[in-house]
């Protein structure tokens, strides 16, 4: 027989995964970020970025949730960011990630 906590938990696994509509992932050296788009117990519908990396003692996990009321909002921002983000990563020379190129220059 399973105790209550391990029953509570799967009951709540399952019902996470019930409530993923749609889900998206990018591995990038160390880290993994999840974009999940997932309906509230209300109906309402958010938005939930996680970020997982490795570290010595395992894995750290961030996450941000953004509600249905305020996805517009957030992707006015998120696209202003960009914007400028990439206006002045455009200004500032490429940087020579290469080692070789790092040891000529010294």
């Amino acid at each position: 027989m399973q105790s209550l906590h391990l029953q509570e938990l799967l009951q709540f696994n399952d019902t996470m995964i019930q409530n993923l509509i749609h889900s998206e992932k990018l591995h990038k050296g160390n880290r993994m970020y999840f974009l999940d788009l997932q309906r509230a117990t209300n109906g309402s519908l958010y938005l939930k970025i996680k970020e997982s990396s490795k570290t010595s003692q395992g894995h750290n996990v961030n996450s941000l949730i953004i509600f249905e009321d305020d996805i517009d909002d957030f992707t006015e921002l998120i696209q202003k960011v960009i914007v400028k983000f990439n206006d002045i990563r455009a200004q500032k020379p490429a940087r020579n990630k290469s080692l070789k190129g790092l040891r000529k220059g010294y």
